[in-house]
């Protein structure tokens, strides 16, 4: 077989079918590596519900970023941000599904287990901390 023979124009489509693929799964590593994601999907809840120790707390979140280290930093619609852990948090969307947060959160815990609300009104009557 001849190297004439070959079909030149073939060759230069698989090399850029190549070339696009590596560098696409290149970006996707290193976006991901540097805690990034690649597809947003935060912006689609609207409260948090984080479950302690006999009380079960609500927030309204704005959005919310996930860490490696089992931890989700939410911003809250005042602009402070709380830290949280993977384990005891659970996000729920009311917006679009219409479901009632606070009857979600009754579902996840206990009857005995107290359950608050605490939404913007409130968290502009509490006492912020900075450390």
């Amino acid at each position: 077989m001849r190297i004439s023979n070959i079909n030149k124009e073939a060759i230069s489509k698989l090399t850029r079918k190549v070339a696009f693929t590596s560098i696409l799964g290149i970006s996707t590593m290193t976006m991901s590596g540097c805690n990034r994601a690649v597809i947003d999907i935060n912006k689609t809840y609207d409260k948090a519900i984080i479950i302690g120790d006999g009380i079960v707390t609500i927030y309204d979140i704005a959005s919310y970023t996930p860490y490696e280290t089992e931890r989700y930093q939410l911003k809250l619609p005042d602009g402070t941000y709380l830290m949280t852990s993977t384990v005891t948090t659970r996000f729920i969307s009311t917006k679009d599904s219409g479901i009632d947060a606070e009857e979600f959160a009754k579902t996840l815990v206990p009857d005995n287990y107290e359950v608050r609300y605490v939404d913007k009104e409130k968290l502009q009557g509490m006492q912020k901390v900075k450390q």
